[in-house]
């Protein structure tokens, strides 16, 4: 008598994970060299952001959006300040306050 055929399929995990150029080509060197690979990627160590390169040109107009924007959100502060606040206070009375920016 034949035994009954296993028809259950039994697949490997695989994960995958981005490298770069330099990692791929460190792969392909240890699988030329016929090193073992498993350990050639340290996923504990943090990547170190590349750093962003600004065109002279952007970074002036940058500074110059950044200090306009500066100085347009003090000059609302300080309208702000000035312009004070109404409260209501425990007479049942709403009373303004205005202020200074010195205050």
């Amino acid at each position: 008598m034949k035994a009954p055929h296993d028809s259950t399929i039994h697949y490997t995990e695989a994960s995958f994970i981005e490298i770069t150029k330099a990692e791929y080509d460190i792969f392909i060197a240890a699988i030329h060299n016929n090193e073992d690979i498993d350990n050639i990627i340290d996923d504990d160590e943090p990547e170190e952001p590349e750093e962003e390169i600004i065109d002279p040109i952007e970074q002036e107009t940058i500074e110059y959006i950044r200090s306009s924007k500066l100085k347009e959100m003090s000059n609302e502060c300080k309208k702000s300040i000035e312009n004070g606040f109404s409260i209501i206070l425990s007479d049942g009375g709403t009373h303004h306050f205005s202020l200074t920016t010195q205050d």
